[in-house]
């Protein structure tokens, strides 16, 4: 009962906030980004901002992501992504609705975001209305490395800049 209560609790607090979640592994490289980018979003967040919106790092992925999103209104997700034919350090923004879900389901980890916004709307465990994407083209997301590429940390601060544009649309 007392679990619950503490999370009916955290959940009652996000209501009408933003969450700002930067998703990544800093021992992989670039895809690490997403950590980079919060950071620095957290350095020049407005002060106007601040009581309205949780910015929070994640180094995880699948189920985990629905209790991260649950019960916020709006979430900017920032991670990196490999497309063909990307180029390093370029930044896109876009609708996670733009997003599949996996239909592989076997293990957590194959819980991609599209899947646990699923989850969450299905289950009625209140998924954001509101998801946007910033994600940075990764050159390095496989190799075991600290770090980011140098096109992808010279990308961080307008990434940052990307979100906190949102977030004012979003908080007029």
């Amino acid at each position: 009962m007392l679990q619950s209560q503490s999370m009916s609790a955290e959940f009652e607090a996000r209501k009408g906030k933003t969450l700002v979640l930067g998703i990544g592994n800093e021992i992989r490289g670039d895809d690490g980004v997403g950590i980079h980018v919060v950071r620095r979003l957290r350095e020049t967040l407005p002060r106007e901002l601040a009581s309205r919106v949780d910015v929070e790092e994640a180094c995880t992925g699948g189920f985990d992501l629905v209790d991260y999103l649950r019960g916020y209104e709006r979430a900017v997700i920032a991670d990196a992504i490999k497309t063909e034919g990307g180029e390093a350090g370029t930044i896109y923004k876009f609708a996670a609705d733009a997003l599949r879900p996996t239909a592989h389901l076997g293990h957590s980890h194959g819980v991609n975001l599209a899947s646990a916004l699923a989850v969450l709307s299905e289950l009625k465990l209140g998924a954001p209305r509101e998801v946007t994407v910033v994600a940075v083209e990764a050159a390095w997301l496989y190799e075991f490395k600290e770090g980011l590429s140098p096109p992808v940390a010279a990308a961080v601060a307008e990434a940052a800049a990307v979100v906190a544009e949102e977030l004012r649309r979003w908080h007029r």
